[in-house]
């Protein structure tokens, strides 16, 4: 399994929920378990930035929980509409994103990329890249609704070239309340449209992993906030947060970073969607 980088953090908070695990069928038996919608590609979600941008690149792509994370590639009407966004592996063969991911200029996504290990890069030969299959939106989600707790989605995956090694593993995934994670130390990673200021001068891409820390507090309507650092192209990131297991910490996605809102408050401009049970019960229903 990689090495996690919250497990080696011996500062932070540690959430206490109950791991879920994804069944054999699920998995396959072969592994152990463990929007912003992008229509101008210069003009980043400033409402996202708590003070001024504190996102750093991802230096060690093969840790817990970054190499978990993966850039979606959404394409619409024959290839003509694109949009980026984030995710991350719950199974060997399946993703967890934002559904909203999935719709762009009034139209749905009929075709998706999805690239594991990106730094800068999609055509690199360290990159797995994979093709979306069989998207399963939350059937309560509408979109619509710009806040809604539904606002997640499954896709099937299947290698392009050589899959990911068996021994890779999942991200796990800790089922939780919202109210649990007030005040909870929280890391959002994803893949950014906009490369942060201040690796603009070394970096003009929009295949590279930024996160943050943050912290988490209430919202309405079932949701979070946060005030991680993001911008357009994370929606979608997992929420990972400390769990701890027989005495050891490990990495865990509590929920999914959707979008940036100016009705949150400006210290935390964030809405992420928590891993409730139901939310829960549908990311591992096959």
């Amino acid at each position: 399994m990689p090495r996690d980088l919250l497990r080696d953090q011996s500062n932070g908070s540690t959430l206490i929920g109950r791991w879920q695990e994804p069944s054999n069928q699920q998995v396959r038996g072969r592994w152990r378990s463990h929007d912003q919608r992008v229509d101008n590609p210069r003009r980043p979600s400033i409402r996202s930035i708590v003070g001024r941008d504190n996102r750093q690149a991802v230096s060690r792509l093969g840790y817990s929980p970054f190499c978990f994370i993966a850039q979606v590639l959404s394409y619409a009407a024959g290839g003509r509409t694109r949009s980026l966004g984030s995710g991350f592996l719950i199974a060997p063969d399946r993703l967890v994103t934002a559904a909203h991911n999935f719709f762009m200029r009034g139209q749905r996504a009929d075709r998706w990329e999805v690239y594991f290990m990106l730094n800068g890069d999609r055509s690199a030969n360290n990159v797995y890249a994979y093709t979306g299959y069989t998207p399963r939106l939350h059937p309560r989600y509408r979109i619509a609704d710009r806040e809604s707790r539904y606002d997640v989605a499954t896709l099937q995956l299947q290698p392009v070239g050589r899959p990911l090694p068996r021994t890779w593993g999942v991200l796990r995934v800790v089922e939780v309340v919202a109210g649990q994670l007030d005040r909870q130390r929280v890391l959002a990673s994803g893949y950014p449209l906009e490369v942060p200021a201040a690796y603009r001068e070394q970096r003009r891409d929009d295949a590279s992993q930024y996160f943050d820390f943050g912290i988490l507090s209430g919202h309405r309507g079932g949701l979070v906030r946060h005030n991680a650092d993001t911008t357009a192209g994370q929606s979608g990131s997992p929420l990972v947060v400390r769990i701890e297991s027989d005495g050891v910490g490990h990495s865990a996605a509590a929920g999914l970073h959707v979008r940036g809102s100016a009705t949150t408050t400006p210290q935390h401009p964030n809405i992420g969607l928590p891993f409730e049970r139901d939310i829960a019960d549908f990311i591992f229903s096959n």
